[in-house]
């Protein structure tokens, strides 16, 4: 029996990172991170707030829309922000939890948008993100994604740090008055790492349909914990995949942040 596919997966594993009272944010790019945080508050967290293209709680939507007409999900919403309203609520500790798909993350949780190394030697500088290292500092909690389960996002060490991980250790965010968590999960195209606080590292926390612990890994460029026994990632509920594909994105343009081999 087949699983679910790699975008569904990663939508409902995201989906499930989301707590009761949570705000979250998500920018215009991301229909991957768009897609959970919507299919979070209509099925798991029906208090939650969602920022989705600067529009506060939209109707459930087709996410294709904002990418072609970010007004059509504002008219479909209880209000707009401004993009230095957002900053200045994520700076006042309002908003809880945000998505991000950085190009590299490391064992630290350390975040890199900024530039890595080219495969002609050199180096490939990247668009960066929106005030990434102010939200790793300030942002309630983060959860990095990428369907990359591989060192060159799952890196021993950034190549460039755009923003703050847990860096030495346990308590030393708290130690340097850092008000956000930091990265806490990393849901991948294979498996889900949860950040550990008190052994200072990822642990494997479950293994997608179709993937052993060992390929989990193998494929990841720092150390992970790992369990006795590491469990397969719950997969979407048929009422999820129901709403993913009539109406939150009956396009499937949460498959365009896949790569070619994961369609």
């Amino acid at each position: 029996m087949s699983g679910p596919s790699v975008a569904d997966q990663m939508v409902w594993s995201l989906a499930q990172e989301a707590r009761t009272g949570d705000v979250a944010v998500v920018g215009v790019a991301t229909p991957i991170a768009a897609a959970a945080a919507v299919l979070a508050r209509e099925l798991l967290v029906p208090d939650m707030t969602v920022i989705v293209a600067a529009s506060v709680n939209p109707e459930p939507h087709d996410i294709a829309e904002m990418m072609r007409d970010a007004g059509a999900v504002a008219r479909r919403s209880v209000g707009t922000m401004g993009q230095s309203q957002i900053l200045d609520s994520i700076q006042r500790g309002r908003v809880s939890l945000q998505f991000v798909s950085p190009a590299q993350v490391d064992g630290r949780g350390r975040l890199n948008t900024s530039r890595v190394p080219g495969r002609d030697g050199g180096v490939r500088r990247l668009p960066g993100g929106l005030a990434t290292g102010d939200i790793a500092v300030l942002m309630g909690r983060l959860v990095a994604y990428r369907a990359a389960h591989r060192p060159r996002f799952l890196a021993d060490e950034v190549t460039f740090t755009t923003g703050a991980g847990h860096e030495r250790g346990p308590g030393w965010r708290q130690e340097h008055a850092l008000p956000g968590a930091g990265v806490q999960a990393v849901v991948t195209d294979k498996a889900v790492l949860r950040w550990d606080e008190e052994m200072a590292g990822f642990r494997l926390e479950s293994v997608h349909h179709g993937c052993a612990v060992e390929e989990a890994v193998a494929g990841c460029g720092f150390p992970l914990l790992v369990d006795d026994t590491t469990p397969v990632t719950g997969p979407p509920t048929d009422a999820a995949i129901d709403l993913l594909d009539h109406v939150i994105d009956p396009t499937a343009v949460r498959r365009l942040e896949l790569p070619d081999h994961a369609q």
